[in-house]
């Protein structure tokens, strides 16, 4: 992931610099949800009233959200711009190995997640059909349509 990103900045890549932002955001994301779950676990063993579980859940769940929205953005905004500069990839085989690693991750991440649906449930599969589309999404060229992609990406994301 991090690697995905300093090698998508210094060789202009959208498809690796986005990819690294989108599964940083995720990194963020669980672990904020998971500081959360660690929080209430640690507040009800205590015993103590004074907080709602509840709310600080919900406020971690809300929190997740509005970042996940604000890497959307950044990443259409970065699209754009991207777009609009007319740079090609630099060290094309660099930037090719470093998303070939990408989706060999990608793709032992979605045979794990496979193992698991022995009996469905619905946010193992909806992590198994995250996984699967990041595989799909990947390209291998700085074309045009990529970046109109990525943007398309996130304003699904936005209106989910």
């Amino acid at each position: 992931m991090l690697a995905e990103v300093v090698v998508g900045l210094l060789s202009h890549s959208m498809a690796l610099f986005a990819d690294g932002v989108h599964m940083g955001s995720h990194v963020l994301v669980i672990g904020l949800n998971w500081a959360a779950y660690v929080l209430v676990r640690h507040l009800e063993s205590k015993g103590t009233r004074l907080y709602d579980s509840d709310k600080i859940l919900n406020l971690s769940a809300f929190t997740s959200g509005i970042f996940l929205i604000l890497m959307a953005i950044f990443i259409i905004v970065e699209a754009i711009e991207r777009l609009s500069s007319h740079v090609g990839i630099l060290n094309y085989e660099f930037a090719l190995g470093t998303a070939i690693v990408g989706l060999i991750a990608n793709t032992i991440s979605a045979s794990v997640l496979t193992d698991t649906m022995v009996r469905p449930i619905t946010i193992v599969r909806a992590a198994y059909l995250h996984v699967l589309s990041d595989a799909f999404n990947r390209d291998w060229c700085n074309h045009w349509l990529y970046y109109v992609q990525c943007s398309g990406t996130s304003l699904g994301l936005i209106h989910w």
